[in-house]
């Protein structure tokens, strides 16, 4: 059944496990992911963990 994300807290702590997921499945290091994507190594750890969005 299909249930809407209904906050944007609910949307962070469903998109974090899904970028580490597909950052994982390509071989990246979040090191890595953060100089090609131009943040801070900081802030991909806070948004796969669900702390923060990327925006």
């Amino acid at each position: 059944m299909y249930h809407p994300l209904g906050s944007v807290d609910d949307m962070k702590s469903f998109f974090g496990p899904l970028l580490a997921q597909a950052r994982l499945a390509v071989g990246m290091s979040q090191t890595a992911m953060a100089k090609s994507a131009g943040y801070d190594l900081r802030n991909i750890n806070a948004v796969e963990k669900g702390k923060k969005s990327l925006a």
